[in-house]
């Protein structure tokens, strides 16, 4: 399910990193697949809330409860980067000891995101790897350092203070149009899926997944998604997205290359819906030759 970047860096910070598979049907992460790579030795589980290329939400709870039963001292990691913009996140309900996103899939500024970190994992983490200004508290002549207590040690330097700006615009935009951006989106989803139904495509994760977020991703038999993308962009104007949308991982795991994805959010309207899917379909009617 997991974009790539919350494989590499733990791939890159350790060797033994291992993935967790998904079932092909569902696009789900596979339970009895997860227990059994779970023992005392792991010290981090990272996954995504939702899935940037099915939509699909993952089921937290019954994955805590899990890890904590068969590696209680692991850190649970939980990237909700594209849970934040369609809904509400609660870190106590969650339960988790980091959640994790990015500023810009939230509709705020680039280079800027938000780490948060339970009490439990402030406990346990050791000294940041990036240290600088405010960082500390003392540094003796010998260089013995005394670190600040956290948060602050994990805030080194001079924040990028406009874009945290912008990113707090936008989190209060989202947070005072919390339930208009929900209705939205579950009425555009349910277009959307009604739509795409009428089309020959497989749609990845099934058209009944647990939907976290308002994302449909899809294939074609015999024709390459990039082809889909370019043609009905130029028919429309639409903008989607096609490839493996930096989660070569999961579409292998789907039987896939790549996918065609329709990804919406609180500025799209029924008729954007209607146009990309119209533009979906014409395009492949050109590609595999209906109607010209």
């Amino acid at each position: 399910m997991d974009h790539h970047s919350n494989i590499l860096p733990w791939s890159t910070a350790c060797p033994t990193t291992e993935m967790v598979k998904i079932d092909e049907n569902t696009a789900d992460i596979d339970m009895k697949d997860l227990a059994r790579k779970l023992d005392g030795r792991v010290k981090v589980v990272s996954f995504v809330h939702v899935s940037h290329v099915t939509g699909h939400e993952a089921d937290v709870e019954a994955i805590r409860k899990l890890v904590r039963s068969r590696a209680p001292k692991a850190l649970i990691v939980l990237d909700c980067t594209q849970s934040v913009p369609h809904q509400e996140i609660n870190v106590e309900e969650l339960g988790v000891d980091a959640i994790v996103f990015s500023s810009h899939k939230m509709f705020g500024s680039t280079g800027v995101g938000v780490l948060w970190l339970s009490p439990r994992a402030l406990k346990v983490l050791p000294l940041p790897a990036t240290t600088g200004g405010g960082a500390l508290e003392d540094i003796d002549d010998d260089l013995n350092i005394r670190y600040t207590d956290a948060p602050w040690r994990y805030e080194p330097g001079t924040p990028p203070l406009a874009e945290a700006v912008g990113m707090a615009a936008a989190a209060q935009y989202i947070m005072d149009h919390r339930e208009e951006i929900r209705q939205n989106e579950e009425e555009l989803l349910s277009i959307t899926l009604d739509e795409v139904s009428k089309i020959p495509c497989r749609t990845l994760g099934g058209a009944q997944a647990n939907r976290g977020a308002p994302i449909v991703s899809m294939t074609f038999d015999g024709v390459y998604p990039n082809d889909i993308g370019t043609i009905a962009s130029g028919l429309q104007g639409v903008c989607l997205r096609a490839g493996h949308h930096c989660a070569i991982p999961l579409h292998r795991a789907l039987g896939e290359k790549g996918s065609l994805r329709l990804s919406l959010g609180p500025y799209n309207t029924e008729d954007d819906v209607r146009k990309g899917v119209n533009a979906i379909s014409e395009a492949l009617d050109i590609i595999t030759d209906k109607t010209y």
